[in-house]
């Protein structure tokens, strides 16, 4: 499970949540020597531990929900805290903690559960119940598609925005297929930021990473880049045997194909929300990034947040 990732977070802030266990389990050592990691990196976060006898009220989940967030700041800028937190959820989650004879597993925030589920105790916040993904339709033989271009070799400043990005990425609904438009004026730096913020985060999205210039900014007669012909050319990179003539039975099998794939799409230079609307993902497991000069503001019924 990615330390990075909304489910991640989770199983992180469930398993803190059961801290009234046997503190000699391998489970709470294995959290203290994250803690020690983190430490190691920013004292500050010391006074978080050892974890103060709150009780399970909502002072305790602000606390460890304030926990879990500085380990993931911390573990996105230095190796040793995210290699320790990555082998801890590796290990333990936490039903791991609990103590013999007790149920005392928790289930916070946003969760999503995949297939039958048993809760024991405590459940907070929205929990979601999805029927097992399809197969995926993508043939095996294809090769996984790698189509942002190469990172800019001068890339200074913008570390605003790209926090910014990854705030709206984590405050995102685990269930919910996740859209982020980057606005701004021409030759700012749109395409730049979103092409680096991508690759930073190609772990996230092991089954590719497609891109298509919608041609927004394109001085040519026949005006921007035809939704059409995009969709085409994702199906043939996914592996499509074959592509139907209309926009919206191509945008069917987009989605179709794309179901439950961890996949990231960059749609570069959007002209209107309706050219980008039929090539978003349908799956709450991809993203899909925008850059425009305009806000697009019309993709905000589609769940979009947008960072000017």
């Amino acid at each position: 499970m990615d330390a990075f990732s909304s489910d991640g977070l989770e199983a992180l802030l469930s398993a803190m949540a059961v801290r009234d266990a046997d503190h000699e389990s391998p489970a709470w050592h294995g959290l203290a020597r994250v803690m020690d990691a983190a430490a190691r990196a920013d004292p500050s976060v010391t006074r978080f531990w050892p974890l103060p006898a709150v009780g399970r009220g909502p002072a305790a989940t602000a606390l460890l929900r304030e926990l879990t967030l500085v380990l993931q700041a911390l573990a996105e800028r230095d190796a040793a805290t995210r290699r320790a937190l990555t082998e801890w959820l590796r290990h333990h989650t936490a039903s791991a903690e609990a103590s013999p004879g007790t149920a005392t597993n928790v289930i916070s925030g946003g969760s999503v559960l995949h297939g039958p589920s048993v809760q024991a105790r405590d459940v907070h916040g929205g929990i979601h119940f999805h029927s097992p993904s399809p197969p995926s339709a993508i043939r095996p033989d294809v090769p996984v598609p790698r189509q942002l271009p190469p990172v800019t070799a001068r890339f200074i400043g913008r570390e605003a925005d790209r926090q910014a990005l990854n705030a709206l990425r984590a405050q995102h609904p685990a269930h919910a297929p996740q859209v982020l438009v980057v606005s701004g004026l021409a030759g700012i730096g749109k395409t730049t930021l979103a092409i680096r913020w991508l690759h930073e985060h190609a772990d996230s999205f092991p089954d590719g990473q497609l891109y298509a210039d919608l041609g927004g900014q394109s001085a040519a007669p026949d005006g921007p880049t035809s939704t059409a012909v995009v969709l085409e050319a994702f199906l043939v990179a996914l592996g499509a045997s074959s592509v139907p003539n209309g926009i919206a039975q191509r945008s069917a099998l987009w989605r179709s194909m794309t179901s439950g794939l961890r996949l990231a799409v960059l749609l570069d230079s959007a002209f209107t929300a309706a050219q980008v609307r039929p090539l978003l993902l349908g799956t709450p497991t991809g993203l899909t990034l925008v850059t425009s000069r305009n806000n697009l503001t019309g993709l905000h019924v589609d769940g979009a947040s947008i960072h000017r």
